[in-house]
């Protein structure tokens, strides 16, 4: 079960230009696609009991296998946890573009931290851009 709307972090890259190292008025870094196809943002968030069980779910654009993402928690500046997950996919629908959905759920249960930097590599296989539509974090109760 997930918590009221207002808990949860969304990140719509596709409102954004993309400038490298700018920060976004909203606190989000600017994420930033490099040849290798990897997104990276940085989320800082005051939401104090960052931890948990956290469903992540996104959409891609793109011919898409799956998503790589990257997790590094940071407390006053210090790393004190990272770990990476695997997103798995699902194909909406095929136009021009395939549109990808995907999801996954970590368990950070005894993480205290006030930064988060979310690094996304996406692989599909070939050279084709994947871009990210959006991306939505959620905690969840057990």
């Amino acid at each position: 079960m997930s918590l009221p709307a207002e808990d949860n972090i969304v990140i719509d890259p596709a409102r954004f230009m993309p400038v490298i190292g700018k920060k976004a008025d909203n606190g989000f870094f600017i994420p930033v696609k490099n040849d290798k196809n990897q997104f990276v943002m940085s989320v800082r968030t005051a939401i104090r009991p960052y931890c948990g069980r956290l469903l992540l779910q996104g959409q891609a654009e793109g011919k898409i296998r799956a998503v790589w993402l990257m997790i590094i928690a940071l407390k006053n500046g210090k790393k004190v946890y990272d770990k990476g997950v695997w997103l798995t996919g699902e194909k909406l629908l095929k136009e021009k573009n395939d549109i990808v959905r995907f999801s996954g759920i970590l368990n950070l249960t005894g993480v205290e931290a006030d930064q988060f930097y979310f690094y996304f590599q996406t692989f599909n296989g070939k050279e084709n851009p994947v871009r990210p539509i959006s991306f939505t974090i959620m905690k969840q109760e057990d």
